[in-house]
Formats: C-alpha cells, structure tokens, sequence
C-alpha cells in the first residue's frame, strides 16, 4: 500500500484555526441592511438584497496568428443588477413606496451597511438604484404566508477606492475599518503608480 508523502497534522489544523480566527468572525448573510434614501423607514422591510462587491467585466478572448488562445480583463464594472424582496404591511408602505419612487423617476439612491445604520463595519454607497416593483400575489388559502414584493434593481457602484463607498463614518464600529483599510491603501499605491504611469505618458505624447 503507498504511503503518503503528505499528511496534515494537528499542529497544522490548530495554527489554520487560530490564522483563520484572526481575519474576523465568518459573516451572517442576516447581519446587513439597505436604506432607501428617499423613504429610509421602510428599511426593515426589505429582506433580501444585494451586497456591492468590486468586481471587472467578462474577460475578451482573442486569438493570435496559429491558433494561440489568450485572454485579457474587461474593464472594472460599475452598472450592476441584483433582485430585492420586500414585505408589505396592512399599512402598505410598499405600495407608498412605489408611488414615491415613480415620482422620482423610478430611481432613489441606497446605503447597505454591514450591522446596522447606528452600528456598523461597513457601508456601501449605490447610486440611481432603478428599482422595478413587481405586483404581489394575493392567495386566499395563504393563512400562514406574508405578502412579499420582489424588486428587480439595476444600480451603479464605484466601489471603496473612490471614496463613495464609506457614506459616512458615524456609527461606525472603531478599530472594524483596520483591515478593509489595508486592502484600500495597497489598492490606492497600486491605482496612483498607474495614475502616475499614464500622466507621464501623456506628457511623453504631448512632446
């Protein structure tokens, strides 16, 4: 029978937890809201959403002379879409809200906070939320169902280097940005060297 070159030890699993442990508690997808800047008192009614997250586009394949196959990155993604849930009341505030956000086109800006609005580890700012409310189904035998709206949204979102992300820092959890702010201030270094990069190439091309 081989034997194993390899085995995991104790020790091994024992330093992975204790490395893990340091990079935070595992997230609840529970523990995030969305607040509606047009109508910030149905927050609690929307129950399901999108996280923003700072993603690219589908890389473009091309091919070379000889049937070489190679790939380059798309361009950052900045129009993105996501599905929302709302749960209406026997004061319809949904169906308020749906009048109120047709009579601001169609569209209101949003913050998700991971935590709460007083209380949070993070917010996410996402402007002009086009937001399409679609009916609800009524069910005479739905004794035990709530009434649930789900919400198509189409959102634009500039991610954390742009500094739209953090909408403020009120509420904020002290000491929780410390990680987040070292991914941002490497991502900024790298964003200014190519800033940098491409000014002086401009300035090459202007001579």
């Amino acid at each position: 029978m081989p034997v194993s070159n390899f085995e995991n030890t104790l020790m091994d699993y024992c330093n992975d937890y204790e490395e893990a442990k340091s990079l935070g508690a595992q997230m609840l997808a529970c523990n995030s809201i969305i607040v509606p800047e047009i109508a910030p008192n149905i927050a609690l009614l929307i129950s399901n959403f999108p996280r923003p997250i700072t993603t690219y586009t589908e890389p473009v394949e091309y091919a070379y002379a000889g049937g070489l196959q190679a790939h380059r990155t798309g361009v950052p993604k900045t129009s993105h879409t996501g599905q929302l849930q709302m749960i209406e009341t026997d004061f319809g505030q949904i169906a308020g809200f749906a009048e109120l956000l047709a009579a601001n086109g169609g569209q209101t800006n949003c913050i998700v906070y991971d935590g709460r609005r007083e209380r949070y580890t993070a917010s996410y700012y996402l402007q002009n939320c086009a937001i399409t409310i679609e009916p609800g189904e009524m069910d005479a035998e739905g004794r035990n169902t709530i009434l649930r709206h789900n919400a198509p949204i189409q959102y634009m979102y500039f991610g954390m280097n742009a500094n739209l992300g953090s909408a403020t820092q009120i509420g904020q959890i002290a000491g929780s940005g410390n990680a987040m702010n070292q991914f941002l201030q490497k991502s900024r270094s790298i964003l200014n060297t190519v800033q940098a990069g491409n000014t002086l190439l401009n300035a090459l091309g202007a001579l």
